[in-house]
């Protein structure tokens, strides 16, 4: 990290002198990312894995077992995260009593994607792969359809949350007007939540999901998971190329044994 040469443009930090009710993801959870610039970087072979060798660094990213257990790690991700936001969304509308069929079906439509996902993962682990020395690794072929599909769910939940959330998003208490005796005694007059829910765990709940979708760390995790897992078209492009085998096998069984009975009745 220290090679003479070795330049790093990090990118602007959150927010983190908010106050943790206003903001609870900025003020707590960030990672730094930078562009890394080699400026006549000097590299010991002793550091180097694979010295040009296309051969090995194709068979590392296809044949082995590697994205499979990345794809593993970053699912389990994805699925906490689906749980999260299908929680929040349906908090979102219990604060305001927004009960109305196009937000009962908005949240059900999150609901399946958390059910696709958990689903594609037990189904990987379930037929996991025992190498030789032991090593053991989730399937890969239940896994690739989530790498296309995680990322279009993901953008697609945040577009609900910003349905449901509405304008209760922007005109959202914050933790200095609630705790000015004025302002609360007139907070909890006039913008209480339904369903008994406080003026405070309202302006709560809002908070949090104004802070995962508009606040600049809601930004980036939207520009991530759109990237994170790659183009999902080039996805889709790579499934077809090296995982439809099954499938068309499977398929053309089913035509053949189709044809076979339509020529048997002709």
């Amino acid at each position: 990290m220290d090679a003479p040469g070795l330049v790093f443009l990090c990118r602007d930090s959150g927010t983190r002198d908010a106050d943790p009710f206003d903001a609870p993801f900025s003020t707590r959870y960030d990672e730094q990312d930078a562009y890394c610039i080699f400026d006549d970087v000097e590299v010991p072979k002793t550091d180097v894995f694979i010295d040009g060798d296309l051969g090995v660094y194709n068979t590392v990213m296809g044949d082995s077992p590697w994205w499979p257990n990345i794809m593993q790690q970053t699912t389990v991700r994805a699925l906490t995260k689906m749980e999260f936001l299908y929680r929040l969304a349906g908090r979102m509308a219990e604060a305001v009593n927004d009960t109305s069929d196009k937000t009962t079906e908005m949240l059900g439509e999150i609901q399946t994607y958390v059910e696709m996902t958990r689903t594609a993962l037990l189904c990987a682990e379930d037929r996991a792969i025992t190498w030789e020395d032991g090593g053991v690794f989730p399937e890969g072929r239940a896994m690739h359809p989530a790498r296309a599909l995680i990322p279009v769910w993901m953008i697609r939940i945040n577009e609900i949350l910003r349905s449901i959330g509405g304008a209760n998003l922007l005109a959202t208490p914050s933790r200095g007007q609630l705790d000015d005796p004025r302002i609360r005694a007139l907070c909890d007059e006039f913008i209480p939540g339904a369903r008994d829910v406080s003026a405070e765990h309202r302006s709560e709940v809002f908070r949090m999901a104004w802070d995962f979708l508009g606040s600049s760390l809601g930004s980036r995790n939207e520009l991530y998971e759109r990237h994170y897992l790659g183009s999902p078209g080039r996805t889709w492009l790579t499934s077809e190329k090296f995982y439809s085998a099954a499938n068309k096998a499977r398929g053309d069984d089913l035509i053949r044994r189709f044809l076979a009975g339509a020529r048997a009745r002709s």
